[in-house]
């Protein structure tokens, strides 16, 4: 018998940066993915279903859900039409039946839409996508504060931003204005299992993330 703490690191965040403490993480897509992590790397959770407030710009599926709504309307420029096609693999026809009004994308594999995510950098100069990514950063900013209120932290924390959608292109447009507004953001990388072992080791009277699970496995010889 063999007993273990695995962690469950959906927010990507320890990856193989350092942990400052004082920093607020932020990945992709869902509530659960945003912390305060405090001067001692303990993890605060934020009250409240906050996400409900505003739409959620920085997400794989809100990435696809832009393009695919662009993709229906007549302004849509050609290219990016014809890539949206090919990154879904699917015809023309096959992508309109798919697509239903509400863009829920219920009938597309998440494989499809997900691959339409890095569109948005390659077409980061087109007017409508510097409006949404624009979008995208005020809420950001919006969050941001939301936290502090919040955890009234000692001093302006570090905004850390992890998830597989930050490609160089988009990170730097929102860095850039943040940093305009006095926030200092970093992103997360490296290998998130590899980072949370070593930040346990680092630092093991922090308190465990909150998905980390106690497990049991027991180890079974192939009989001869």
């Amino acid at each position: 018998m063999r007993s273990l703490e695995a962690f469950n690191d959906t927010h990507l965040h320890y990856g193989l940066s350092d942990m400052p403490g004082n920093a607020i993480t932020m990945a992709c897509g869902s509530y659960w993915n945003a912390m305060y992590y405090d001067g001692a790397n303990n993890v605060h959770c934020f009250a409240g279903d906050i996400w409900q407030e505003i739409p959620w710009s920085f997400s794989g599926i809100a990435f696809a859900r832009f393009l695919l709504s662009w993709w229906q309307d007549t302004d849509c420029p050609s290219p990016l039409r014809d890539d949206i096609v090919t990154c879904t693999g699917l015809s023309p026809r096959q992508l309109q039946h798919r697509v239903d009004p509400t863009l829920s994308l219920d009938a597309l594999f998440p494989a499809r839409w997900f691959a339409l995510g890095q569109l948005i950098s390659r077409y980061a100069n087109e007017e409508r996508v510097c409006t949404f990514l624009s979008q995208g950063t005020s809420e950001l900013r919006h969050l941001y504060d939301r936290f502090c209120a919040q955890v009234h932290p000692p001093s302006a924390p570090v905004l850390v931003l992890g998830g597989s959608i930050w490609s160089i292109p988009i990170f730097e447009r929102v860095q850039e204005r943040l940093a305009a507004e006095g926030i200092f953001v970093v992103r997360s990388q490296g290998n998130p299992a590899r980072g949370a072992i070593r930040f346990r080791r680092a630092h093991p009277r922090a308190q465990l993330e909150p998905w980390a699970q106690h497990l049991t496995i027991e180890h079974l010889e192939d009989e001869e």
